[in-house]
């Protein structure tokens, strides 16, 4: 019901961004969202990720790296309003999600926790970029302002929510409690519907037609 969920939920978001003539101006994000609605595709299909393993761990590693260039995006878009010694936060950044990353999950090596760790590096990540973005954009143009913030403080909510849950089960794991990591799961995913939820209100109400953004 959840993946049923999301899919509707990437359709509507992807039908948006056509309709309001923002495809061309969000063209990272909006492949990262096509790749969602591909993704959320094939997970309903029965038997896909055992059947496909190969193809299953292709999707989930993909994740991290597009939404990174989705970052990169970002980025470019407020460089305008940015000053060179901005760039010397980046590889601070990089740093404290590795940091985060290392510490949250086993370090024992297998897909799943290699899976989890880029995740979680990457919700590190978004969190910086979106209070980075909040200082950088507050004289930036009400368009790219808000669209700008609107991806990103959304991936941040997101991120927020991942990390919190990731902590909570490495603090369980030698006493695992099926009831909470399921109830942790579901409050994962709400967070992330909402997150769909409030791109789609973002751009069904933007009206910045000639803005040109993430290009």
């Amino acid at each position: 019901m959840m993946a049923a969920a999301g899919l509707a939920g990437h359709l509507a978001v992807l039908t948006l961004l056509v309709r309001h003539r923002l495809l061309r101006r969000l063209p990272v994000f909006a492949f990262l969202i096509a790749f969602y609605l591909v993704r959320s595709v094939l997970l309903l299909i029965a038997g896909f990720p055992r059947d496909w393993p190969r193809s299953y761990w292709l999707l989930i590693y993909l994740d991290p790296g597009l939404q990174i260039l989705v970052m990169l995006a970002l980025g470019l878009a407020a460089w305008r309003f940015a000053r060179a010694r901005y760039l010397l936060a980046v590889p601070v950044m990089l740093l404290i999600g590795s940091v985060v990353a290392w510490y949250v999950g086993s370090s024992r090596y297998s897909p799943q926790n290699l899976a989890l760790k880029l995740s979680v590096f990457v919700s590190a990540l978004w969190l910086m970029v979106a209070a980075g973005l909040v200082l950088l954009l507050r004289r930036a143009d009400p368009g790219v302002k808000s669209l700008s913030l609107g991806i990103a403080l959304g991936f941040a909510a997101y991120s927020l929510a991942n990390i919190a849950t990731e902590i909570v089960h490495m603090q369980f794991v030698l006493h695992p409690q099926p009831a909470l990591f399921a109830g942790l799961s579901f409050f994962r995913a709400f967070v992330y519907l909402g997150c769909l939820a409030g791109w789609s209100v973002l751009f069904y109400k933007d009206r910045s037609c000639f803005t040109t953004i993430l290009t």
